[in-house]
């Protein structure tokens, strides 16, 4: 009977050992990935008007920006050069006559993934993934500074 019982706490240890390096492995892997996360977002300066800026803690390559108009359809899109961790782009303003309510960029970090962040009305949402069409490159314009 002892040895049953001996057997029963190696296993169980072993399982839990097992366990353990699984969920630390996972929560380091998620720590890398957040750790090297770019986080854009809207800034207004009365000097130059509007700029996108990353605030977060990796590169933000890929990025496109966008307009939202009245009928929620992304228009416009165009791509403006990455920015490093605290990097900015000044991009003025919108054509005000198409009727705007919003606008956003697509981005990715350096692995690839992406992220979207959206401006409508007064708020900010900030999302992983994509939430806007699939553009072609030829859709996409160069944004001048």
């Amino acid at each position: 009977m002892h040895i049953d019982i001996k057997f029963l706490f190696s296993g169980t240890a072993i399982a839990v050992s097992i366990i353990a390096i699984t969920v630390s492995y996972l929560s380091a892997r998620k720590s890398r990935v957040i750790g090297l996360r770019p986080v854009l977002v809207f800034c207004f300066n009365t000097g130059s008007g509007w700029s996108v800026k990353n605030i977060g803690n990796g590169p933000a390559l890929n990025t496109v920006l966008a307009l939202l108009d009245a009928d929620d359809r992304w228009i416009s899109p165009e791509g403006i050069p990455s920015l490093g961790v605290n990097g900015e782009f000044v991009f003025g303003g919108f054509n005000t006559q198409i009727g705007i309510v919003g606008w956003g960029c697509l981005y990715t970090d350096i692995s690839e993934r992406p992220y979207s962040t959206i401006h409508k009305g007064n708020k900010t949402q900030i999302v992983k993934g994509s939430i806007f069409p699939a553009w072609n490159s030829d859709e996409i314009s160069m944004k001048e500074k």
